[in-house]
Order: structure tokens, then C-alpha cells, then sequence
């Protein structure tokens, strides 16, 4: 009011009046398309409705003043602070297609070893213990590959993104433990719980599921998706975002015990799963084994002249 009358004779800033602070790393995509653009909506909404509701400061207003004037003609504007700016045209891949490149990496190179290991006699030749050994090994250092390939891609693209090489060493172990999980589900799943002509279903439903647990926060969703708590995408996501925006909307209590449950008990079934792989290659190869030996052993009938096998009496 006093800026209205012309009492005060220090400028009017606008932008004064309203101030609002978000961490533009936290979803950037919603953070921008939402929280920012219906910010400067309920503002602009504001600034035009805010004299039919104070009537009196239209009386009040001194027109030869420039900073009455200013303030009648100009009364409320928005600053932002933005913590944590994440603006660069990749940031719309974070959360979508990082997610998908994490199962489909494990689902082609576990399809390939599979099979060239199945065709070397791998799982009927070895024990069960180098197989599984050998194959933890060769995960490991493929996890591991695998997540500073994605790493570097990210930040291949991070233009003026804020980012550190503690950030890159942090977000490197982030998506390791999150290669390993994808490795131990689709290691488990193929081809021994899961038939291969079913496995296209699976793996499709499993990329869409983890997909939509982080696209949108659950904040912002009906309750049913909240469902995706239980999630490795999701979990990893938020510990993404809680790396790179320094600690914001902290939830390591929560994600870190998911996802390393996740990592436990992806082990363990893997474990399952490559003795029961041995298994069945073993039986498989005894089958055989007898069916080459009942093959041999009919034609050597076979090739047995007649006289020695008590027929002459034919002759």
C-alpha cells in the first residue's frame, strides 16, 4: 500500500512479493511442465484478480509517482531459486529410457551366453560349482561394464549439468547394483521358470511395469500405482535423484534396503537356477547318451552276418 501511494520512495521490485525454491533435479520433466508453469499460472491469475478484491488500492493509487505507478501497473511477479539445474534436452531420457536399456542389456547377453554355453556342453561337463562361479565372474565384470557404459552416456550429454566426478562415481555404483538385479531376475526367470516362447511376454510386461513406476512421481498418481514401491526401477530411480540433487528428498532408508533385497535374493535364485540348468542338461545328455547306444547297438545287430546268429538253418 505504501508503494501504491507513493510514501515509499525505493523502487518497487514485483518480484519481491512471491519466492519459491525447487530442486529441478527431483523429476525435471514434471518439475517443469508442472510445478513451475502452474506457479506462473496461479501467479499471473493473482497479480490480474488482486485489485477486484482490494478495492481500497485503487483509491490509494498516486499515478506521478513512477513506483506507484509500477506497483498499480506491475504488482506481483515470481522469483525462483533452482537448486540442483538439470536442463539439459537429455534429461527426458533419465527416468524412461535408462530404465529399459538397464533388462535389455542382461536379456541379450544372458540369451547369448546361454546358448553358446549350452552348445559347448558347458552345464553337462562342469560341475555345478565352476559353472556357477564361472558365470558370477563373467556377470560381474559384464554388470560392471555395463553401468559405466551408461554412466558415460549420461553424462556424454549432461551440457551445463552441475554434476561432479563424485556424482559419477556414486551414479557408476547406483547402476551396478541395479545391472546386477536385471542380471539375477532374467538369469533366474529363462528358460527354467519362464519357456522361451513366453519369455517376449514376460520381458515386456517386466520393462512396462518398471517403466511406470517412474515416470510420474507417485505424489502426483492415483494410489494403485504406489504398488511400484516394490520396484527395482523405481527404488533406483529415487537414489539417483537423491545423488544428484545432494541429499533432496532423501529416501536411502527406504530404497537402499529394496533394492539390496532385491540383490540378495537375486543371488540366491540365481544360484537355484544354475544348478537346475546343470540338472536338466545332465539328464538331457544321459538320454541321449542311452539313445546313441541303443542306436549302435541295433545296427551292430543289424550288420551281425546270419550264420552267426543262429540262423543257417535260413540258408
Amino acid at each position: 500500500m505504501t508503494a501504491l501511494s507513493g510514501e515509499n520512495s525505493t523502487a518497487y521490485d514485483p518480484k519481491d512479493t512471491i519466492s519459491y525454491t525447487y530442486y529441478s533435479s527431483y523429476y525435471p520433466i514434471v518439475s517443469l511442465s508442472s510445478v513451475v508453469s502452474n506457479m506462473e499460472t496461479l501467479i499471473s491469475v493473482a497479480s490480474r484478480t488482486l485489485y477486484s478484491v482490494s478495492t481500497e488500492a485503487l483509491s490509494t493509487v498516486n499515478f506521478t509517482s513512477p513506483s506507484s505507478a509500477t506497483a498499480f501497473l506491475d504488482p506481483i511477479r515470481s522469483s525462483s531459486i533452482v537448486k540442483s539445474p538439470t536442463n539439459q534436452g537429455s534429461r527426458v531420457l533419465l527416468n524412461t529410457v535408462t530404465m529399459v536399456m538397464g533388462a535389455l542389456m542382461q536379456f541379450f547377453f544372458l540369451m547369448g551366453m546361454n546358448n553358446i554355453s549350452a552348445q559347448a556342453g558347458v552345464f553337462n561337463k562342469m560341475s555345478k560349482r565352476d559353472v556357477y562361479i564361472s558365470r558370477l565372474i563373467i556377470s560381474k565384470f559384464h554388470t560392471f561394464i555395463c553401468a559405466l557404459c551408461s554412466v558415460a552416456y549420461i553424462w556424454a550429454f549432461r551440457e551445463d549439468w552441475f554434476v561432479t566426478s563424485a556424482h559419477f562415481g556414486k551414479t557408476w555404483m547406483a547402476f551396478w547394483l541395479y545391472m546386477e538385479i536385471q542380471y539375477t531376475v532374467m538369469d533366474t526367470l529363462m528358460e527354467i521358470v519362464i519357456p522361451m516362447q513366453f519369455w517376449s511376454f514376460f520381458v515386456l510386461t517386466w520393462i512396462i511395469t518398471n517403466i511406470t513406476s517412474t515416470v510420474y512421481p507417485f505424489e502426483l498418481t492415483a494410489g494403485f500405482y504406489r504398488v511400484g514401491w516394490a520396484l527395482p526401477a523405481h527404488n533406483f530411480w529415487l537414489l539417483l535423484m537423491d545423488i544428484w540433487s545432494n541429499g533432496c528428498k532423501q529416501h536411502r532408508n527406504v530404497v537402499l534396503p529394496v533394492l539390496l533385497c532385491w540383490w540378495l535374493l537375486g543371488h540366491i535364485s540365481s544360484a537355484w537356477s544354475v544348478w537346475k540348468r546343470c540338472s536338466l542338461a545332465e539328464a538331457n545328455a544321459a538320454i541321449l547318451e542311452k539313445n546313441v547306444d541303443d542306436t549302435d547297438a541295433s545296427r551292430s545287430v543289424l550288420q551281425t552276418p546270419l550264420n552267426s546268429r543262429g540262423l543257417d538253418w535260413l540258408l
